[in-house]
């Protein structure tokens, strides 16, 4: 619930607040467009890699790992758009690795949450996760924009550090206080679109498993 919660914030944050970003560095609108495809297009190709090494190893791990790259891209962009820069492609780097980190961040914690829940419970948990991130994504751009607000545009990079840093540190503590599961008992990776999770239906994890009732009553798998 965590990790979809701050996976929200995170992903309503940046594609609400990221053109309002490119707007105060004066950018036109093409590269304003190469900013946010950027993050899209990292989104699309990082989330297989990183799926594919959460099916192999605790999911928290890669999890943190991958909130660390988001933190540190973070730190980057804040210091290019303070600093000046020097040409746009090194931010369209950083904000490509910032797309693939942060459209990870909610597969991966729907993934371990259905690594301890039961068949039968997967739509509800998959609706509560669902619930969670689209709650995270109405707050981060509120967040977001009242710090820039005050801060600056580069302070759009702060709120998202921050996010993923307490993120980081709260999937450290549950670590420490549960065991993940061995990788032969965890369910299967499954990607989702980069532009959040509230842009396609619940997991289709949960799909093949669903009890479908007919207007009779009758119920089919």
């Amino acid at each position: 619930v965590a990790g979809a919660f701050g996976a929200g914030i995170m992903s309503g944050a940046f594609f609400g607040m990221g053109p309002i970003f490119g707007r105060a560095l004066e950018l036109s609108v093409f590269h304003i467009s190469l900013l946010m495809g950027s993050a899209v297009l990292g989104g699309l190709v990082l989330q297989y890699p990183a799926g594919w090494l959460s099916d192999r190893f605790d999911r928290r791990t890669v999890l943190s790992f991958v909130l660390l790259v988001a933190l540190l891209v973070c730190a980057g962009a804040y210091a290019w758009s303070v600093l000046g820069g020097g040409g746009l492609t090194p931010l369209l780097i950083l904000i490509a690795l910032y797309g693939g980190a942060a459209t990870t961040i909610y597969p991966i914690s729907v993934s371990h949450a259905f690594d301890f829940v039961a068949r039968e419970r997967m739509i509800e948990a998959s609706s509560g996760l669902l619930l969670a991130w689209s709650l995270g994504a109405t707050i981060g751009p509120l967040a977001a924009s009242a710090a820039m607000g005050r801060l600056g545009a580069a302070s759009l990079f702060l709120v998202l550090g921050l996010v993923a840093a307490l993120l980081g540190l709260f999937t450290r503590y549950r670590m420490s206080r549960r065991a993940g599961k061995p990788p032969e008992e965890q369910a299967k990776f499954v990607p989702l679109p980069a532009a959040g999770a509230a842009s396609q239906q619940l997991d289709p994890r949960t799909q093949a498993d669903a009890e479908i009732v007919d207007r009779d009553g009758n119920q089919d798998l």
